[in-house]
């Protein structure tokens, strides 16, 4: 109830000064977990991406934000849970595979950390780990455009993957990664066709 209170209050708040367009709502399932993996470039992601989505995102989130009674109180309203950054956190691997399994969504960043502009970072192994062990899809996403006031950005939703050819195999972190880069890989497709088709002029639908 809070989370979709504070989303429709978010909705008015930013959509006079941060204009959305959110194209292949189709492409998320209706129920069931799945992982949301998007691209990462600014903070405001997680706010757009929250918003964008037909489905409540859960996302983890470092666990310094937490140390703040307030801040941490409203993290965890919002759907977020803490994670350690400087090592493997198994509690929250466990919160996050719980989540999956029992029907939710988990929004994650392939890389695991913003993504500057002209930077190449090599996605992480977690998030085929994550999608292997709960046996769920990953809907890749990505959101195209500044942050700007007044300017419009996408949200766009591609087709879920599935994952299921690797479900009962016993796979390296190598391998977990190796899946990781190819899920990172069509993010960064749809991300440039998005810009090619809007450099020609192009109304996205």
């Amino acid at each position: 109830m809070f989370y979709s209170v504070i989303k429709v209050i978010a909705m008015i708040v930013f959509a006079p000064f941060l204009p959305r367009k959110v194209i292949g709502k189709e492409n998320v399932p209706a129920e069931g977990g799945f992982v949301l993996a998007m691209n990462h470039r600014s903070n405001l992601d997680v706010i757009v991406g929250g918003l964008s989505c037909p489905r409540q995102l859960h996302f983890m989130a470092k666990k310094e934000l937490f140390e703040n009674r307030l801040l941490g109180w409203l993290c965890r309203k919002l759907n977020a849970f803490p994670l350690d950054r400087k090592g493997n956190d198994l509690k929250a691997i466990k919160t996050a595979l719980s989540l999956l399994k029992s029907g939710k969504v988990l929004g994650i960043f392939p890389e695991g950390t913003r993504v500057r502009r002209g930077e190449d970072v090599a996605a992480k192994a977690g998030v085929s780990m994550l999608a292997l062990r709960a046996r769920v899809p990953v809907v890749p996403a990505v959101i195209v455009g500044e942050y700007k006031l007044f300017h419009r950005v996408y949200v766009i939703f591609g087709k879920p993957v599935s994952l299921k050819q690797y479900y009962d195999a016993k796979l390296s972190n190598e391998q977990l990664q190796q899946i990781s880069e190819e899920i990172l890989e069509e993010i960064k497709k749809m991300d440039a066709d998005t810009k090619k088709r809007l450099a020609k002029g192009e109304k996205l639908r």
